[in-house]
């Protein structure tokens, strides 16, 4: 049991596959309990975009040391910032939650904590946005899951 909640925390941490791919592979491949799978997914998912959100601060940290990176940066996304801030404050957090909720390819906690990092989003609010976005995609992944497997099961005879 606990190695195939390893081997779906390791699935779940793969970036732009997430849970996306360790909810189903858990419950189609390794036939876990649906609740063990989610709980697992989603654990990792939430910590994995936490740990996103740090590390992409740490890497725009020291990119920002080479010149053509800095004047980017400089001249691109603290303007964009400026901009955005009275949005930001507002519609944050559900704004990020659907990008991170809604099971769509390049979207998840990992664009998302890019996104957060880029537009200047507190962590507290970064936080937020990760817990409803990654139980939306649980809910979303899950039942699509479920109901492909009971539509499955429907159409397809095993062979005796």
């Amino acid at each position: 049991m606990f190695q195939n909640m390893m081997w779906i925390a390791l699935l779940t941490m793969t970036p732009f596959i997430e849970l996306r791919g360790g909810i189903p592979y858990g419950i189609l491949i390794l036939n876990m309990p649906v609740w063990t799978v989610v709980l697992t997914a989603v654990v990792t998912n939430i910590l994995i975009g936490v740990a996103a959100y740090f590390f992409i601060d740490r890497l725009i940290w020291l990119l920002r040391f080479l010149p053509p990176v800095e004047r980017f940066y400089h001249r691109t996304v603290e303007r964009m910032q400026k901009k955005i801030t009275p949005f930001m404050e507002k519609y944050c957090c559900l704004g990020l939650a659907l990008f991170i909720g809604i099971p769509l390819p390049m979207s998840g906690v990992f664009s998302g904590a890019i996104i957060g990092k880029l537009l200047g989003m507190r962590f507290r609010n970064f936080l937020i946005s990760v817990i409803i976005g990654v139980c939306m995609a649980a809910i979303i992944v899950t039942s699509l899951t479920l109901t492909g497997q009971s539509l499955a099961s429907i159409f397809i005879k095993p062979v005796i």
